[in-house]
């Protein structure tokens, strides 16, 4: 076991909490340079310093990479990346968090008995820090789209840059719109089918269900009642599945654990640049 960080009261407070002294780092060239064995790298630093990490990592075929999301935020990065990944026997998993969630594997198997009219996505904090999130949980629940509609390029009082889009698929679309940070947070994901609604809102860390029902006094008339039926959701402990998962998997050799391995990130990653290059249709 090894940890590198320059802050050497992280490295401290890493010891503290999970009580055992592991070989330390201050610098990442004393960590390339030593002769420790890995099975695992955890890359946990900011965006911009993972692409060399995964470059040396990748070279030096440490068997398996956990990466924080997103894996890059530069499209020729990404491409880099893909090539070095042909030459390299590391196996590269990256922290796509929802796809971990038990309450989000919950909806999608109810999906399975629903036909979906709509879906109404609304986020917060940059279309590459947070709209990764809904774009990536998109994809885990409905696969690929047909078709990508760019509607509106903003920026927030943050500065962060936003999208508001659709995707599109053969029976429904995805909307999506961008709310501004400076004012307040949002997470909130609704998927409107022919029975009722699911909604993952409160920053992932609620998942409910609304069924619909008939109106009480107009013979008729159905509408999606207020009484949500909760299912369950584990969002508190999102991190623990994730490593757990990746351990096991490990272990057992058997690569259904990573739920988000390269091939779902590079997925992921390539529609985003998509919309990101998208003429803006309004």
């Amino acid at each position: 076991m090894a940890v590198a960080d320059p802050d050497i009261s992280k490295i401290q407070n890493f010891k503290m909490k999970w009580g055992f002294e592991p070989i330390s780092f201050v610098d990442l060239d004393s960590f390339w340079t030593s002769e420790i064995n890995l099975d695992l790298l955890s890359i946990c630093s900011n965006t911009a310093s993972h692409f060399e990490i995964l470059k040396k990592a990748m070279e030096r075929n440490i068997p398996y990479i956990l990466c924080e999301k997103p894996i890059t935020d530069k499209e020729n990065e990404l491409n880099e990346i893909v090539e070095l990944s042909k030459r390299s026997n590391s196996k590269i998993i990256v922290n796509h968090i929802l796809r971990w969630e038990p309450g989000v594997d919950s909806i999608k198997e109810k999906l399975r008995h629903e036909r979906i009219q709509k879906v109404v996505v609304f986020y917060a904090k940059g279309f590459l820090h947070n709209g990764i999130h809904v774009v990536d949980l998109s994809l885990y629940l409905f696969g690929s789209p047909k078709k990508i509609i760019k509607r509106k390029e903003h920026i927030d009082g943050f500065g962060y840059l936003n999208f508001d889009f659709d995707l599109v698929y053969d029976s429904f679309e995805i909307s999506f719109f961008a709310l501004d940070e400076e004012k307040f947070s949002i997470f909130e994901y609704s998927i409107y089918t022919d029975l009722g609604k699911f909604v993952i809102d409160e920053l992932t860390s609620k998942m409910k269900y609304f069924s619909i029902i008939k109106h009480p006094n107009i013979e008729g008339y159905r509408y999606i009642g207020s009484k949500a039926e909760e299912i369950e959701c584990l969002q508190f402990q999102s991190m623990k599945n994730v490593i757990d998962d990746v351990i096991i998997g490990i272990r057992a050799g058997d690569e259904s654990y990573f739920k988000s391995d390269f091939k779902a990130t590079l997925s992921t990653m390539n529609i985003l640049f998509d919309i990101m290059r998208a003429p803006c249709q309004n």
